[in-house]
């Protein structure tokens, strides 16, 4: 038995005390407020960089020298950002493409200081386009902005090409390169121009055709990486109908959209009416092209033979051609056909010879393509041009009849002799090629 005293029992408050629960310090209220960000600092640095960047945007717009070179700093900037603080490609990749693509406005821009410099008020332009020539070049500031312009170009375009298609970075950058040393160029001769696209043209189409079979090109990436490289071309053509142009401009833009439209159109879509409509777009692009020159030789060759070259482009780009390319070639045959027989009525000088070789060369095509129409136009164009030189073996038999009887006499012979031995022969081989030529097309 256990005696408990009054003292060991506990007081009152005591008992209270014990069987009161424990309390808890009551959890603050986040309503209403934002949680604290997880990198002060980065988004700190952030903020800033968008701030200095907005306010020196703001302050360079006002002069026209360092616009583009401000633009191109913000977008390499925002690049940056993206690839080192959020480690987001993407972002990156945009922001530095778009960097890239607008180095040739930058290298136009200056290209135009410097030939203001150089010339003077003979570079003024005059009417609604004097706002886009620069005036009072300060030798300072050309210097200055050739060296930005140069500082931003090489490492730029390499680093964008990195980041695009780094397998062929090296020749994407050189070929953006020569396009920018073309660009940089004060040339705005009628002539020059032209030629310098063509020239660049060429080359692109090359240098493409040559890196195209990578599977990296094919790529939206890779794709981006092309167009850039095509951007100095582009802005030369604009730049060049800002002067006074010749027919080579003209000529040299529908070539070259001819052979987009007929060889690049059909490897991008797999649509019948698309390839349809693009072969015959650039069909009719390339007949405008000849034409364009023809008028230009209007006055010292006869129409005739101006308009002749449009039977030859016709049969050349119908090898070319996926969609009815025999009625293109068709086409050309009976033109040339009516060409060749109008010229020659007209007594034009070489005619009957151009008439001869116009047929051989129709019925090349008709043979091996095995293809009605061409075969008979080229023979009709034949025997146009044979009938024409008969007409000197009839002047000679008039001039010499006895001589001219016992030639032709012998012939007659000769001939009945060879049909007589070759009779089988000849049947047989004139019965397989008349069926041959009902089957064909």
């Amino acid at each position: 038995m256990i005696i408990v005293s009054a003292n060991d029992l506990p007081s009152p408050a005591e008992m209270q005390s014990r069987t009161t629960k424990p309390t808890f310090p009551e959890k603050e209220s986040t309503a209403g407020t934002n949680p604290a960000p997880q990198r002060p600092g980065q988004m700190a640095k952030i903020t800033r960089f968008l701030r200095w960047s907005g306010s020196l945007l703001i302050v360079l717009s006002a002069y026209r020298y360092w616009v583009a070179m401000a633009f191109i700093l913000l977008l390499t900037g925002c690049g940056l950002i993206c690839a080192r603080v959020f480690r987001e490609t993407n972002g990156s990749r945009i922001f530095l493409g778009l960097a890239t693509a607008f180095l040739p406005v930058q290298v136009s821009q200056l290209s135009a200081m410097l030939q203001s410099f150089l010339l003077g008020s003979a570079a003024t332009m005059n009417g609604p386009l004097a706002w886009w020539q620069f005036a009072d070049i300060s030798p300072l500031v050309l210097l200055i902005n050739f060296l930005l312009t140069l500082a931003l170009l090489l490492p730029l375009s390499y680093a964008g090409f990195s980041i695009l298609a780094r397998k062929n970075r090296k020749q994407l950058t050189g070929a953006f390169l020569i396009g920018n040393a073309a660009l940089l160029l004060p040339l705005r001769d009628a002539y020059l121009m032209p030629a310098l696209i063509i020239s660049l043209v060429f080359y692109l189409r090359w240098l493409h055709a040559r890196i195209g079979t990578d599977s990296i090109m094919k790529l939206s990436e890779g794709l981006a990486a092309s167009g850039i490289t095509w951007i100095p071309v582009l802005i030369l053509t604009g730049r060049s109908f800002l002067y006074p142009a010749s027919f080579l401009l003209p000529v040299a833009l529908l070539t070259f959209t001819a052979w987009w439209l007929i060889n690049d159109v059909k490897n991008s879509t797999q649509s019948p009416l698309l390839v349809f409509t693009a072969e015959l777009l650039g069909v009719i692009a390339a007949i405008a092209a000849w034409l364009c020159t023809a008028m230009q030789l209007l006055g010292a060759l006869p129409l005739d033979l101006l308009l002749l070259p449009v039977a030859l482009i016709l049969l050349v780009l119908s090898e070319r051609l996926e969609r009815l390319a025999c009625f293109y070639r068709a086409a050309a045959a009976i033109f040339a056909c009516v060409i060749c027989l109008h010229a020659e009525a007209a007594t034009l000088l070489f005619m009957p010879a151009i008439s001869l070789m116009v047929g051989m060369l129709l019925v090349v095509a008709g043979l091996r393509k095995q293809e009605k129409v061409p075969c008979i136009t080229g023979i009709v164009c034949c025997l146009n041009g044979i009938l024409f030189y008969f007409q000197y073996v009839i002047h000679f038999y008039r001039a010499s009849p006895w001589l001219s009887s016992i030639a032709l006499g012998l012939v007659v012979l000769l001939l009945a002799s060879y049909l007589e031995n070759k009779e089988k022969q000849i049947v047989m081989k004139t019965r397989y090629y008349y069926d041959a030529f009902k089957a064909w097309n």
